[in-house]
């Protein structure tokens, strides 16, 4: 079983935003706890109370995220200033997250060291990779050829740059 909820508030109190996004897609799970989330947050919403608010609730709760110069999301459409999560609950996945330093300068290295810690939080195989790239000052198609060459061509990827 694999269900996910997307919840998104455009309130400019990031605390306000967070719970009101989070409680969103939390109604949508029917009911199953969320293992992990993806978060997009607009620039100006203070990333450290979008945090805590999450944890709050959920303090176990794999969390990855970035921001964004603008959100879409459910039947809203286009918003700005605003936080959308996204929650996964599954009672058969496992999620994990990985993190590449550097970038910039060392992309194959900072995404095989991403690939590296997601395969240490789980002892099962990647079958999906979700790429939350580094947008500014990078060629993006260095940082996905080092993703396909970390996972196998066989692992998908999807995503986009931050």
């Amino acid at each position: 079983m694999l269900k996910v909820g997307t919840g998104w508030s455009d309130d400019p109190d990031s605390a306000i935003a967070a719970k009101e996004a989070l409680d969103m897609a939390v109604s949508a799970l029917d009911g199953h706890a969320p293992k992990a989330a993806l978060v997009y947050a607009a620039i100006d919403q203070d990333l450290a109370l979008v945090g805590q608010a999450m944890r709050a609730d959920y303090p176990e709760l794999l969390i990855a995220g970035g921001t964004t110069d603008g959100e879409i999301a459910g039947g809203e459409g286009f918003l700005e200033d605003s936080i959308v999560i996204m929650l996964f609950a599954s009672d058969t996945l496992d999620f994990s997250v990985g993190i590449g330093h550097n970038a910039i300068a060392e992309p194959a290295q900072s995404t095989a060291d991403a690939v590296a810690m997601a395969r240490a939080g789980s002892d099962k195989d990647i079958c999906l990779g979700i790429a939350m790239l580094e947008g500014l000052g990078t060629n993006i198609h260095h940082l996905v050829g080092g993703l396909q060459t970390a996972l196998g061509s066989n692992v998908p990827v999807v995503g986009g740059a931050a």
